[in-house]
């Protein structure tokens, strides 16, 4: 049985970054010091009630520019394969490119203003969807360590 998913979006992102404007490695270079907005739909602002007093947020958002054909990958060649032409699965990478583009970003919290979030470090492109916010807590994730297989994986939306 296959469950169809109905999902409404939050909000929109508003950002100077879209897919025209360069490659998904300039993006990735300057993401970290990308200033974003986050805009609220009007029936959710009232969930931004206490964001100012988080430092971090986890943004889910919906990877709009990916086409179709872009979609039905389940394996890529990460860029930071340098070597050889190794596959990884999807699901081992973040590249864009898979059966349902979600993206995830921790982002740092710069300010509420009105039914606007403003952020700086969200990856995604201008007019991304924004699915939902969570609260970045990291006392509930496991201790880990970054491994080989981690290291330069696509944190890009496109």
């Amino acid at each position: 049985m296959v469950l169809e998913i109905k999902m409404k979006p939050i909000g929109v992102v508003k950002t100077g970054y879209t897919r025209e404007r360069g490659t998904r490695y300039d993006f990735e270079r300057d993401v970290k010091d990308v200033v974003s907005e986050i805009e609220i739909f009007p029936q959710f602002r009232r969930g931004l009630l206490g964001v100012e007093k988080v430092k971090h947020l986890i943004v889910l958002y919906w990877l709009h520019e990916l086409g179709e054909k872009e979609r039905v990958a389940v394996q890529v060649l990460p860029h930071h394969v340098k070597e050889g032409k190794e596959l990884f699965g999807s699901f081992a990478t973040r590249s864009p490119r898979r059966p349902n583009p979600i993206g995830l970003c921790v982002v740092e919290v710069l300010g509420v203003e009105g039914n606007t979030l403003r952020v700086k470090g969200l990856d995604a492109f201008d007019s991304s969807p924004v699915i939902d916010i969570k609260a970045y807590r990291p006392e509930y994730l496991p201790d880990t360590h970054q491994d080989s297989a981690d290291k330069g994986c696509s944190a890009s939306p496109m």
